[in-house]
């Protein structure tokens, strides 16, 4: 049940999120990708769980999965498929540019990033969902967001993460 659940996952993800664009079986990215014998797939590289370069050298972990039965789906064969290690900020314009077939890395499904007007890219199913919350010591006395005005917090440039904490700042008046 769970092979045949992740097959459909993979041949809907490699049908709708293979480029930007609307992306059919008969589109270029599918024959670019068919002509050159195997899938160049995005992803993080570094998180723990998600994707790592394991004992062996292997990309291990669920966004390398994803990527492997994608290539399955496509190609016949899921050691057909490249890793491309990219930064967030990175991973749209490795897509965009063709310099790589898929994205398997966190990124926020936005209308900006859906619409035509925007990146045009098409998402296939969502198969992680997260939140962002903040972590203090105890001891520092923090209680809430508002408390950590003028003070610096560390968070991942160039992400959702990132704009989501700036505006909820704006929000409370401590930008």
């Amino acid at each position: 049940m769970t092979k045949t659940w992740l097959l459909a996952l993979a041949v809907l993800g490699a049908l709708v999120g293979c480029a930007a664009g609307n992306e059919a079986p008969g589109s270029p990215t599918m024959a670019k990708i068919r002509e050159r014998g195997r899938l160049v797939c995005a992803v993080d590289g570094a998180v723990p769980g998600f994707s790592t370069v394991g004992p062996g050298g292997a990309f291990v972990g669920i966004d390398a999965d994803f990527c492997r039965a994608v290539t399955a789906a496509v190609l016949g064969d899921p050691a057909k498929v490249e890793f491309r290690p990219v930064t967030a900020g990175e991973r749209f314009v490795a897509l965009n540019s063709g310099e790589v077939d898929l994205l398997s890395i966190s990124s926020t499904h936005t209308l900006s990033r859906d619409a035509p007007g925007g990146n045009a890219l098409s998402f296939g199913p969502v198969f992680f969902y997260d939140g962002q919350g903040v972590m203090v010591p105890k001891a520092s006395g923090i209680r809430r967001l508002r408390d950590l005005a003028g003070k610096p917090i560390c968070v991942e440039s160039g992400t959702n993460t990132e704009l989501n904490l700036a505006d909820r700042m704006r929000e409370l008046g401590v930008a």
